[in-house]
């Protein structure tokens, strides 16, 4: 289902940029380290700026500096009645149920999310995605666990927002149901808990992102420890921001030949439909 805008995309990324130096403002202010990520760092890498048809935002961070972030915002924005930033998170509002956060800004009237179909959120607006980055063991016996105990807890937990458009979705909501929201959170915390205590205590480790699949797969996506170790500031539209200086590594696992256009027909917005 496409939400249908007043605004054209040329409006939309001006917005988005400018909600996008104002999270760089934050995070600086707080010591947050972060990258840009997924489309938005294609973005940077081969167009310098916004894919031209995107029309959203992605951040990733580290789970420690996510934390951080999560506990900083909710006392400086959404604590905060002149702010017109604010964030959405899991344990901040009962109807979210994506395990990342968005970063939002309240006074851009844009209803671009798609799931903001689905269910009642308490923050509408301008908005970018914030994704948490864990720690797992690097055995492959585990992994291949964790393809699909990950992906079944944070599928389930998405579900329970959904409408029962189709017989699929329908499906989907049935499965879901087996399990309690309480117990899908607590699922997840645990994963969470037990990654940074396996860091912390200096045991090897892979990074990965528990909300990154591949379309209609249960396969995570890997990466070796020092992901975040080293940083560069590169252009994106009329600012330069973070991203990892193993931004090929990272992309070409994920998207292949990330550098080459998709076909024609692809080259669609994800959430907007442009009004004609």
């Amino acid at each position: 289902m496409k939400v249908k805008q007043n605004n054209n995309l040329e409006e939309l990324h001006k917005n988005l940029y400018d909600l996008l130096v104002a999270f760089d403002v934050f995070c600086n202010r707080h010591n947050l380290k972060y990258s840009l990520t997924s489309g938005t760092l294609i973005g940077a890498i081969r167009e310098n700026g916004f894919i031209p048809w995107d029309d959203d935002i992605d951040i990733m961070m580290p789970r420690e500096d996510y934390e951080k972030f999560v506990k900083i915002s909710l006392d400086e924005l959404n604590n905060n009645e002149k702010s017109h930033y604010k964030i959405e998170e899991h344990r901040l509002d009962d109807n979210y149920t994506l395990f990342f956060a968005e970063f939002i800004d309240v006074s851009k009237k844009y209803n671009i999310d798609l799931y903001d179909a689905n269910h009642p959120r308490k923050y509408y607006g301008i908005r970018l995605d914030v994704f948490p980055f864990d720690y797992i063991n690097p055995s492959k016996i585990f992994k291949f666990f964790y393809n699909f105990y990950i992906r079944t807890i944070t599928s389930c937990y998405s579900y329970k927002s959904y409408n029962k458009e189709s017989l699929i979705r329908s499906i989907k909501i049935l499965f879901s149901n087996m399990f309690s929201k309480k117990c899908l959170e607590k699922s997840y915390n645990r994963l969470v808990s037990k990654g940074l205590r396996r860091k912390e205590e200096g045991k090897k480790y892979d990074i990965c992102c528990f909300t990154f699949f591949r379309k209609n797969s249960l396969k995570l996506f890997y990466f070796d420890s020092d992901l975040f170790d080293k940083m560069t500031l590169h252009k994106f539209e009329n600012g330069e921001f973070p991203i990892i200086a193993k931004y090929d590594t990272f992309l070409t696992k994920i998207f292949g030949d990330y550098m080459t256009p998709p076909k024609e027909k692809m080259q669609k917005p994800k959430h907007i439909e442009e009004k004609k």
